[in-house]
């Protein structure tokens, strides 16, 4: 199996994060703002805001934010971005969730196996119950 080049992943993670955007219904104007709301609140990051056309350069791969900006863009978004967790062991993809996810795989972690099983059997209902 191939790896994936580090550009590779980049482009994935704001593809994701373009994808959540326009799943919440925002526009480009309104996240920059809400980015840029995120950043003012960060101490140790330079850049205290974005623009508009700066979310859609990140967004269409014709500029490279930095890992705080990525930070403020996920937190903007209520997701996590955690470079150290990553969806498979082949390609060490870093992946995006909500906290709620983070929080449940915390929990998960801590239970015995015959109970995570039942919690993935819990959660298998309740999206079938939705269907």
């Amino acid at each position: 199996m191939s790896r994936m080049s580090g550009g590779a992943k980049a482009r994935m993670i704001r593809s994701a994060l373009r994808l959540a955007r326009e799943s919440k219904g925002m526009s480009v104007r309104e996240l920059a703002t809400a980015v840029s709301d995120e950043l003012a609140k960060d101490p140790t990051t330079r850049r205290k805001s974005v623009s508009a056309s700066t979310i859609s350069a990140w967004e269409n791969d014709t500029s490279q934010p930095k890992q705080d900006e990525i930070a403020a863009w996920c937190r903007a978004l209520n997701l996590v971005y955690d470079p150290v967790i990553y969806s498979s062991a082949d390609e060490r993809v870093p992946v995006l969730l909500r906290p709620v996810t983070m929080r449940l795989a915390r929990t998960a972690d801590l239970l015995p196996q015959d109970e995570v099983d039942v919690l993935a059997d819990m959660a298998e209902r309740l999206l079938a119950a939705r269907s």
